[in-house]
């Protein structure tokens, strides 16, 4: 059931992406542990898909964010999806297996506290390049469809070193948390119709 398995690779992504707008870590934890349940389904339905394992890692960085103190064993697992992620489509998504094992070594602490290590992040961040040379100039296109869609709420700021990307969006004043649920609708049913890619 490819569709279905689409599908809930699709809501994966848009739970992760709402999760980013929780006004709390409680919030973030439920919205992740959805997250986490939806793409593990996708998972179990369809091993060989790189979409459910990316987006399942994704989901587990939300809920570490939320527990510092099973982030430990969180962070592994999200290193497990990611690598079988890689091997199954190394060019998923613009290279996100690759990206996203990259920002994960660079931005977690070194060995014996956890997975870090800055030689792992400059591989995996420069094989990500080599994959999708053309990263550059999505992220400027995204950062463009994200000030024009929203003018006045956000500022993305955008930089590339060649290995390391940096993209940090910024809230402009604060978003009532119903009123972020609403623009995450919103955007869903965009993608949906269409109008906006993933």
């Amino acid at each position: 059931r490819p569709a279905e398995t689409a599908i809930k690779c699709r809501y994966g992504r848009a739970i992760f992406d709402w999760a980013e707008f929780a006004t709390n870590s409680t919030q973030r934890a439920e919205l992740a542990e959805l997250g986490i349940l939806i793409c593990r389904q996708a998972v179990a339905s369809a091993p060989t898909n790189a979409a459910a394992y990316v987006y399942l890692g994704m989901n587990q960085g939300q809920l570490a964010r939320s527990r510092p103190f099973s982030a430990l064993r969180l962070v592994r697992e999200m290193e497990a999806n990611f690598e079988k992620a890689r091997r199954l489509d190394e060019k998923f998504e613009f290279a996100a297996p690759d990206r996203l094992l990259g920002l994960l070594y660079q931005q977690t602490p070194g060995w014996p506290t956890s997975i870090g290590s800055k030689p792992k992040a400059r591989q995996h961040l420069t094989r990500a390049v080599e994959l999708a040379p053309d990263l550059q100039a999505c992220c400027k296109a995204g950062q463009a469809a994200v000030e024009a869609r929203w003018p006045g709420r956000f500022k993305v700021s955008f930089s590339w070193t060649g290995t390391t990307l940096a993209l940090e969006v910024r809230v402009l004043g604060s978003i009532p948390y119903g009123e972020a649920l609403s623009m995450q609708r919103e955007l869903v049913e965009e993608r949906r119709a269409g109008r906006v890619g993933d």
